[in-house]
């Protein structure tokens, strides 16, 4: 199978470190590749950052430009991303989209990713994600299934409560 992966930072590259020994990886990004999502993969899992304007919100553009580049395949959104950014992908873009939010630190996100104790998904084409995700994680951890909305919501949550430990 062909797996583009749109975004090569942290969480894009430990993606790709795993997936590339179970798939071919096709790597999209502006900063290290000047090309767009080739029609020919089988799927593609959106990296792209999403920087927070000055009113706190998630900046889409990334990944409403990527979505909207994708053919017709499964789309995984890894980034993170508000309430408000996903209504706003389902009434834009009429594509087969899933969210997964990610909990990785950045100097320690291969390491995060293949000892995760689970994975959420919500969205179009859950069951190729679960299959996906069986495959190229070898104790195969718990896969919790939910609406996109609470997902998106239970990350912000986590996030809030971590910055509290933080401080």
């Amino acid at each position: 199978m062909r797996i583009a992966i749109a975004g090569y930072g942290y969480v894009g590259r430990a993606y790709a470190a795993i997936l590339q020994n179970y798939h071919e990886v096709e790597i999209i990004d502006p900063k290290h590749y000047d090309r767009k999502i080739s029609s020919d993969v089988d799927a593609v899992i959106i990296c792209v950052p999403t920087p927070s304007g000055k009113d706190g919100a998630c900046n889409m553009l990334h990944v409403s430009e990527v979505v909207k580049d994708c053919p017709d395949v499964p789309i995984l959104i890894k980034s993170t991303i508000s309430l408000e950014g996903w209504n706003y992908l389902e009434a834009r873009h009429n594509k087969r989209v899933a969210v997964s939010p990610e909990f990785l630190r950045s100097d320690k996100a291969l390491e995060d990713l293949r000892q995760q104790e689970y994975i959420m998904l919500g969205g179009k084409e859950v069951d190729f994600w679960t299959k996906l995700f069986k495959q190229i994680f070898a104790s195969c951890p718990h896969i919790i299934e939910a609406d996109p909305r609470e997902l998106i919501a239970i990350k912000y949550f986590r996030n809030a409560f971590l910055a509290t430990k933080v401080s």
